[in-house]
C-alpha cells in the first residue's frame, strides 16, 4: 500500500468514526453502538445524540443515523417519551420524534409526547395497529391532543389517528384540514364525522380504513387528494358537496362504492379516480 492510498483511507476511516450516533436509553442507561446503529438487548427506549447540537431525537433499535431506513416494530405498551436524556454526563433534551421510529410497533398501546417533542418526522407511527392513543403536553409549542388524536397546536389540522381507534372518529370542532396519512390504515374505525369548516382532504388520509362504512362530507370541503379513500372497502355511498371543486387521482379507487353524488363544479375526473368501484353517477 502506497502512502498516498494508506492517507485516503485513514481519512476515511476517521469519516466513518465522527459520522457514528450513540443509542442511549430513557432510563438513562446506554446500548452499544454498532457502526452507528443503536442496540439494545433490553426494551428500552433508543435516542440519537447529536452532541453538536446538544440535542437527542427518539428512534428505535434498527435505525441507522438520521436515514429514512425504517426499523424493527421495536416498541410496546405505554410509552412516556422523556424530556431530556444523559449521557456522559451531559443532559440532552429530546426535541424529535425520527421519521419510522415506531414503525409496524403493534404492541404499542399510548404514547406520551413533552413538551420539549418540536418535531416528528414521516410515518413515526405507521403500521401502529394496537396504538389507542397519544397525549401532549399542554406546554408542548407545537402539537396538541383531544381525545387521542394528535393535532397542530391550533388544532386547525389533525395530523394523526392512532391505528388502534376503532368505532366512531368525531374530528375536534376546530379542524379545517385533515393531513396527509392522518386516518392510514385505521382499519377498525367504521364512520368518521367531520366537522362543518374542514375544507380540504390530504393524501392518502383515509386509505386502507377497510371498515369505514360511513364519512359526512362538510358543505366547506374544496379539496380531496390522492388515493385519500383508496381500499376503503365498507365505503359503498357517499355524497360529495357543492364546495367540491378538486378531487384527486385514485382517491376512490377500489372501494366498494356503488353510489356518488358528482358536483357540478368538479370539471375533471382524473384517470383511476374510482378504478375497481362500480358506480351510479347522478
Amino acid at each position: 500500500m502506497n502512502k498516498s492510498t494508506s492517507k485516503i483511507l485513514s481519512i476515511l476511516l476517521l469519516f466513518m468514526a465522527s459520522a457514528s450516533w450513540t443509542g442511549a436509553r430513557a432510563d438513562g442507561g446506554f446500548g452499544e453502538t454498532k457502526n452507528g446503529w443503536p442496540f439494545d438487548n433490553g426494551n428500552g427506549l433508543y435516542f440519537f445524540i447529536d452532541s453538536e447540537a446538544g440535542t437527542a431525537v427518539l428512534t428505535n433499535s434498527e435505525m441507522k443515523s438520521e436515514g429514512s431506513t425504517k426499523g424493527a416494530n421495536s416498541y410496546s405498551g405505554n410509552i412516556d417519551i422523556p424530556e431530556t436524556v444523559i449521557f456522559n454526563g451531559n443532559i440532552y433534551p429530546v426535541v424529535g420524534i425520527q421519521e419510522y421510529a415506531f414503525y409496524n410497533s403493534t404492541g404499542l398501546k399510548t404514547v406520551a409526547i413533552p413538551e420539549s417533542i418540536t418535531s416528528i418526522g414521516s410515518e413515526a407511527f405507521s403500521g401502529c395497529t394496537g396504538l389507542e392513543a397519544i397525549t401532549v403536553d399542554n406546554l408542548n409549542p407545537q402539537y396538541a391532543s383531544i381525545g387521542g388524536l394528535l393535532l397542530s397546536k391550533n388544532q386547525k389540522t389533525l395530523l394523526y389517528c392512532p391505528g388502534g381507534k376503532s368505532g366512531e372518529c368525531a374530528v375536534p370542532t376546530k379542524v379545517t384540514t385533515i393531513a396527509n396519512n392522518a386516518f392510514l390504515d385505521c382499519s377498525n374505525l367504521t364512520s368518521v364525522v367531520l366537522p362543518d369548516g374542514v375544507t380540504s382532504i390530504g393524501e392518502s388520509a383515509f386509505q386502507g380504513c377497510s371498515s369505514l362504512a360511513s364519512i359526512n362530507m362538510p358543505s366547506s370541503l374544496t379539496t380531496i387528494g390522492d388515493n385519500a379513500f383508496r381500499d376503503c372497502t365498507s365505503l359503498q355511498s357517499i355524497q360529495l358537496p357543492s364546495t367540491l371543486t378538486s378531487i384527486g387521482t385514485y382517491a376512490f379507487a377500489y372501494t366498494g362504492l356503488t353510489f356518488i353524488t358528482i358536483p357540478e363544479n368538479i370539471t375533471e375526473i382524473k384517470s383511476g379516480t374510482f378504478e375497481g368501484a362500480k358506480l351510479t353517477y347522478v
